[in-house]
């Protein structure tokens, strides 16, 4: 089985004059873009998920110190 180019791209082929392997070296790094796109924000959530808990933790931690022996 072949990879054929996807039909939404014929027309801009056309249009533009591209060969098939530009439009497909186009149509590489859109779709590289994207999965880049998708880890960057993969990552930027991850990286604010352990602010968050970062912060959470320390509240915590400061709670039980300012309990006293009979609060504990």
């Amino acid at each position: 089985m072949t990879w054929q180019m996807p039909k939404t791209a014929l027309p801009l082929r056309k249009r533009t004059g591209l060969s098939k392997l530009k439009m497909i070296d186009f149509i590489t790094i859109f779709f590289i873009s994207e999965v880049n796109e998708k880890e960057r924000e993969k990552i930027q959530a991850t990286e604010k998920l352990r602010k968050d808990m970062l912060y959470k933790i320390k509240e915590t931690k400061a709670n039980l110190l300012a309990l006293n022996d009979e609060q504990l």
